[in-house]
């Protein structure tokens, strides 16, 4: 699950539970199954999400408020 995790992190949040579906969809059709497996399909699905998404505006999933570093001052000059 980690592996999926990580190869979702790319693809935008509202669009994430679709690509561990469909990952999950190629995976039922595929005779064998193990890490290697999981990954190529993974990895093969992640492609069409990704390559998707650079065609949409990104998203914030956070409220928006800039962030600060902690334990750092802003920067001024």
């Amino acid at each position: 699950m980690a592996l999926l995790r990580e190869l979702a992190e790319p693809i935008p949040y509202r669009q994430r539970q679709e690509f561990l579906s469909t990952v999950a969809q190629e995976l039922a059709n595929r005779p064998q199954r193990g890490a290697g497996v999981v990954f190529d399909v993974a990895r093969e699905v992640q492609r069409g999400f990704v390559v998707e998404a650079r065609w949409t505006p990104p998203e914030r999933e956070t409220s928006g408020a800039p962030r600060l570093a902690r334990g750092r001052a802003p920067f001024t000059r």
